[in-house]
């Protein structure tokens, strides 16, 4: 019996020409498309599959996959309009700060300082895990730890 070929390496470049050829569909996609297709075109498992959407035996994800691989999944269209909106509201604010003094505006630029501070400092203390549940990574100095020694006498020789 033939062995397969060893699991390729990760990080490494595949063999040339290994794998599917692009623009090839998958043949599991093919086969279920075909298979969801023949069921939909047999009259037999229509007569069965719509009474039992009428009596709600089939769940309504598998009702709309149905419908997905006979019919295709219809396109949503989303227009966004932010850019119109934004440029807008910058629009506005130069407008604003325009009518402002020298002097209002750097009263504008300490505030703006001030919140920027805030925020840093907000955001430092979601990312720090809780000082009740994480001990130190090390012990600082002249301050004892939970055994009694002092900070000095439990230091390792590699951060000198």
């Amino acid at each position: 019996m033939r062995r397969p070929p060893p699991p390729h390496p990760r990080g490494e470049p595949r063999t040339a020409g290994s794998g599917r050829k692009k623009g090839t569909p998958n043949r599991r996609t093919v086969q279920l498309r075909e298979l969801m297709t023949s069921l939909c075109h047999d009259v037999d498992y229509q007569y069965r599959l719509r009474a039992d959407f009428r009596r709600r035996r089939v769940h309504p994800a598998i009702e709309s996959l149905v419908w997905a691989h006979t019919v295709g999944k219809p396109t949503e269209r989303v227009q966004i309009s932010a850019d119109v909106t934004m440029k807008q509201k910058l629009d506005e604010e130069r407008e604003l700060f325009a009518r402002l003094s020298i002097e209002e505006l750097e009263e504008l630029a300490r505030d703006n300082e001030r919140l920027l501070a805030k925020a840093r400092t907000m955001a430092q203390r979601q990312r720090l895990p809780p000082a009740a549940v994480t001990p130190p990574a090390a012990p600082m100095d002249n301050v004892e730890s939970n055994t009694g020694e002092s900070a000095e006498n439990t230091r390792t020789g590699d951060e000198e």
